[in-house]
């Protein structure tokens, strides 16, 4: 008898904490209307980050900085989604919209970067990255580029970025497009409350046209820090 009291008694708690998760999902309201996850058919023509020749693993423990990278690198300028199936991507530095190997500001461009579901695909920086020390430094774990203003239709769309813990100079996300780009359905997480800036919006001076729609950040001092911009739309944040 105690047994089945006792089992009754844990159902019901699990039920009553899978109520309060999903209250506390539909709570967020930049997320009240969650999109289903983006798939792409099999011709689809996009970088899938999983397959080759990049195979990253997206498992949580594995470092996935350099085969994320390379998908940038190699896939730059051309209008190319880069998108990443559900899963935990490990990074130990920033990703760079390619080419990381010049990041002059003339070459970072339409490229897309897009998630399976904002809540289930998750690019994690690793805990105590020494490059992420200076709390000072807005270290970026994602950069889009930055000035002249011709960063032409970059977007991230349907992902989480989480700085970790011990990473006290990391930021979320350094955002930059120009005439046509947009972030939607993106979540910046400071895994341990200590990192300043979630969305930097401030590191160039000519940000924009640009779209900022149902965006979420949690835990920063700054989530949102903007300073002068050509002109960014926000929606939902």
């Amino acid at each position: 008898m105690n047994q089945a009291i006792n089992f009754r008694q844990k159902f019901i708690s699990l039920i009553a904490f899978t109520l309060l998760a999903l209250s506390q999902i539909h709570s967020i309201p930049a997320f009240s209307n969650i999109l289903t996850d983006v798939r792409f058919p099999a011709d689809a023509n996009v970088t899938n980050v999983k397959q080759a020749p990049n195979n990253a693993k997206g498992d949580g423990s594995t470092d996935d900085t350099e085969a994320i990278q390379q998908a940038f690198d190699d896939n730059w300028g051309g209008n190319r989604i880069i998108y990443f199936p559900n899963g935990t991507y490990l990074v130990s530095d920033t990703i760079y919209w390619g080419p990381s190997s010049d990041l002059s500001g003339n070459k970072q461009k339409r490229t897309i970067l897009q998630g399976q579901n904002p809540f289930n695909t998750i690019i994690k920086l690793k805990n105590n990255q020494s490059g992420f020390q200076n709390p000072n430094s807005r270290k970026a774990v994602l950069w889009t580029g930055q000035h002249p203003p011709q960063r032409f239709r970059n977007a991230i769309r349907s992902i989480t970025v989480n700085t970790g813990n011990g990473n006290p100079g990391a930021c979320g996300i350094q955002f930059n497009a120009n005439n046509q780009g947009t972030i939607r359905y993106v979540r910046v997480i400071s895994g341990d409350g200590q990192c300043k800036y979630g969305f930097d919006f401030a590191y160039p001076s000519d940000i924009g046209p640009a779209l900022v729609k149902n965006v979420y950040a949690e835990v920063f001092d700054y989530g949102i820090y903007v300073n002068y911009q050509l002109g960014i739309h926000f929606v939902n944040v």
